[in-house]
């Protein structure tokens, strides 16, 4: 399997869960998956300590040659405009066609 999906089940994404995510994701790494996607539907809200995960797990992608991408962020995407990263990370945006 060259890609995975994982859907952050909380709705809050900070330091009380947010190293169970990291712990997943640098696994995936390790295992050589090269397409990682987040899925954060249920997430409205991120503290500083996830919105530094979700930096650093994009910095580590690069490092070792793997995608992370972030979709469906619409509940934090202000928190990530505000803080800069909305412009640093890879966030897929999702078309609703009807």
């Amino acid at each position: 399997m060259t890609s995975q999906k994982i859907k952050i089940e909380e709705t809050d994404l900070d330091i009380s869960n947010v190293s169970k995510l990291y712990k997943q994701i640098t696994n995936l790494f390790e295992n050589k998956i090269k397409k990682i996607t987040i899925d954060l539907e249920r997430v409205n809200y991120i503290d500083s300590e996830g919105l530094y995960v979700l930096y650093d797990l994009h910095a580590k992608a690069k490092n070792v040659g793997s995608e992370l991408q972030l979709i469906n962020i619409s509940a934090i995407k202000k928190i990530l405009k505000t803080t800069g990263l909305l412009n640093k990370l890879n966030i897929l945006e999702l078309s609703h066609s009807l």
